[in-house]
């Protein structure tokens, strides 16, 4: 069923911190940037509140999982401590996060981020226990968490995301290499998966939109590392369309379709669609 989801961004920085909500939905996320020092004033009355957190750096892939009733007066208590990058705060905009709920909601996001194993998750010196429960908590508790989960997706955030099977020997593997770019990978049911250690050209078209070269250079600096020059990426990573795929790779719009080629040279659309 389609969702439709909020970003509201606290300045004009496409990147900076920002509130994210889903119609009809109680959970919301505050995305707080630890270098947006005037954030917290902004929204101090809003996050003085019970609250699930992350305190989150991508690049170095480490975590810490929290929880506390008022996550205004913890956000405070961590800022000092230097290895993260951004704070994730999950709330209940009509307040029905209690504190039962949240220690629950705080070892459900440990187990899985755990599982997944994709941060180091050692800054969490005590491993959360979840608590006694009836159903009347534990069942709405577990249904917030599929929304906790929802939007850290949808922010780009893979703590919680399982990571993507080995290849395997039957895979029918397209390519996508012109303008410097160099690339590999393999159409999903639920998109185009590009495979880790794959280039992407060095700037961008002459026709790219501000709006593409914008959220093209967070890509950049968010999934890829520079090799001789050029971005690489760092991990598999799962673009929404052939199309978006491609053009991220290649700098500017394209059609995945027809970019995409397997090792005889026959296209997405003439594998797939034809």
């Amino acid at each position: 069923m389609a969702k439709i989801v909020h970003t509201i961004l606290f300045d004009e920085n496409p990147d900076s911190s920002r509130l994210v909500y889903i119609d009809n939905c109680v959970c919301q996320l505050y995305l707080i940037r630890h270098d947006d020092t005037n954030v917290v004033s902004q929204v101090a009355e809003e996050i003085d509140k019970p609250a699930v957190y992350i305190l989150l750096n991508r690049e170095n892939r480490k975590a810490y999982i929290g929880q506390t009733d008022s996550f205004k007066k913890r956000l405070q208590q961590h800022w000092s401590k230097t290895f993260w990058t951004e704070a994730l705060c999950f709330q209940a905009n009509d307040n029905s996060l209690h504190l039962t709920s949240i220690h629950y909601l705080e070892a459900l996001a440990y187990e899985l981020a755990k599982k997944v194993g994709r941060y180091d998750l050692t800054e969490n010196t005590l491993v959360p226990k979840k608590p006694a429960t009836t159903p009347q908590h534990r069942i709405p508790a577990e249904q917030f968490f599929e929304y906790v989960q929802f939007l850290t997706q949808f922010i780009g955030c893979d703590i919680f995301a399982a990571k993507q099977k080995q290849i395997q020997s039957n895979e029918h593997i397209f390519y996508c290499k012109q303008s410097g770019c160099d690339a590999s990978g393999v159409l999903k049911e639920n998109g185009f998966l590009v495979f880790a250690g794959s280039v992407l050209r060095v700037g961008v078209r002459a026709s790219a939109t501000t709006l593409f070269q914008k959220q093209r250079k967070i890509f950049v600096e968010k999934q890829c590392s520079i090799v001789k020059g050029a971005p690489v990426t760092k991990c598999d990573y799962l673009f929404s369309s052939p199309s978006v795929a491609a053009g991220m790779f290649i700098g500017g719009s394209a059609n995945g379709w027809t970019e995409w080629k397997d090792k005889e040279g026959k296209t997405l659309d003439q594998v797939y669609r034809k």
